[in-house]
């Protein structure tokens, strides 16, 4: 039996959120915070078990940020939020699953509540 739509990730949540575009990193922080996350991180901080991250930010090529973010948190969750075209987010997860990180999946802008908290449910432990 799958959780109702909005229901909270069945495990605590140590988020870190990533992304320029205010409005998305807003409504993320608050839904996140909605389903009772223990932390919402807005910064590198060692307590976060998943990043939520835009993919195209001002001076950072999404490759290139998931690149340091392997060599950084090895293994830790990520879930890519991008409003670029779907085969630039296909492309961009797939380099990510060849890295050292615990790929939850993408999600095209703007995220939905049910796509969200889908992915959130695979974080390990969950």
């Amino acid at each position: 039996m799958s959780p109702p739509p909005h229901a909270a990730p069945a495990i605590p949540v140590h988020a870190l959120v990533v992304d320029d575009d205010e409005f998305v990193r807003g409504t993320l922080v608050r839904q996140l915070k909605t389903w009772g996350a223990a932390r919402v991180l807005l910064a590198q901080d060692p307590a976060c078990n998943v990043v939520i991250s835009d993919l195209d930010m001002p001076g950072a090529g999404g490759s290139d940020f998931l690149d340091e973010l392997a060599a950084l948190r090895p293994g830790i969750a990520l879930i890519i939020v991008s409003a670029s075209e779907p085969v630039v987010l296909r492309t961009a997860e797939r380099h990510a699953r060849r890295l050292p990180l615990a790929v939850l999946g993408s999600i095209a802008k703007p995220p939905s509540v049910d796509a969200l908290r889908a992915l959130l449910g695979a974080l390990p432990g969950a």
